[in-house]
C-alpha cells in the first residue's frame, strides 16, 4: 500500500497550530538598471528605444548591426535613462542587433526586425 504524506499536520515550528499567517518584510523591488527595450518589433519606419543604464563617467552609445556584424547606425545616449528614436525606413528588411557600448561592462543588447 502506498504511503501518502499527511498535509494536515501543520508547520514544523509550531505543531499545535494548523494554520499560521505568513508575514513577509521584504523590500520592494529596486528599479531595474541595465535595461534597454526597443519597440515596435517588427518595425517599418521608426524604432523607439528606452534605456535605463548605470551612471558612468564615459558616454554610452546605442549601436545597431546587421547579421554580418557591420554597424548600420550609431547614436549617442544622453544621460543614464531616457528614450531615443531611430529611423529605419531606409534599412533593408531583415534582423538587426542592437547593443549599448560604454565604459561599463555587461550592458544590455537585443534584436529587432525591420520589414517594409
Amino acid at each position: 500500500m502506498p504511503s501518502f504524506p499527511n498535509y494536515r499536520l501543520g508547520p514544523l515550528d509550531s505543531p499545535g497550530v494548523p494554520c499560521t499567517a505568513t508575514v513577509s518584510a521584504a523590500l520592494p523591488p529596486a528599479p531595474e538598471k541595465n535595461k534597454v527595450q526597443a519597440w515596435p518589433n517588427p518595425a517599418s519606419e521608426v524604432i523607439s528605444v528606452s534605456y535605463t543604464l548605470p551612471q558612468s563617467k564615459g558616454e554610452n552609445r546605442l549601436i545597431f548591426t546587421d547579421l554580418y556584424g557591420r554597424a548600420v547606425h550609431e547614436t549617442l545616449l544622453q544621460g543614464a535613462s531616457g528614450r531615443a528614436e531611430v529611423r529605419v525606413s531606409g534599412w533593408a528588411a531583415g534582423v538587426y542587433f542592437f547593443s549599448v557600448a560604454g565604459a561599463e561592462k555587461n550592458l544590455p543588447s537585443g534584436k529587432v526586425i525591420v520589414q517594409h
